[in-house]
């Protein structure tokens, strides 16, 4: 797994993306793990949102931020998320990619925004995304 670029810091509880195996880079001591089905169902969820076509759609992948902010909102059930620096990948803010790597960069390929954002556009008109 991946660690945070400040190797003092090691968060005490750890939300797992890849879920079903594997582990992440250190033992914390809580951790929870979103199932590979999830992932899986979140990743054709984006694609279907996607307009690329081809060989692009099949590359497709989506952020684990995306993946996390689904699982708390449709299986741990919480009413409202709020997000801070959220931007699916539009950098007209900054060219910040990572908290934990403040180096810039564009807009990665693999990733598609636009249809995350179009997800989280729904949540938001439901009330159930705010932005900060």
């Amino acid at each position: 797994g991946y660690l945070p670029g400040d190797e003092k810091e090691r968060p005490r509880r750890i939300l797992f993306v890849y879920g079903d195996s594997g582990n992440p880079a250190y033992e914390p001591d809580e951790l929870y793990r979103i199932p590979m089905s999830f992932y899986r169902a979140m990743k054709q969820r984006v694609r279907e949102h996607s307009k690329r076509t081809g060989a692009a759609l099949e590359k497709t992948g989506m952020t684990s931020g995306m993946v996390v902010a689904a699982h708390m909102l449709e299986v741990v059930g919480l009413k409202c998320l709020s997000l801070a620096g959220f931007d699916h990948f539009m950098k007209t803010h900054s060219k910040q990619h990572h908290y934990y790597n403040p180096k810039a960069y564009g807009r990665p390929p693999e990733l598609d925004g636009d249809a995350e954002a179009a997800i989280f556009g729904r949540w938001r008109d439901e009330g159930r995304i705010v932005y900060i």
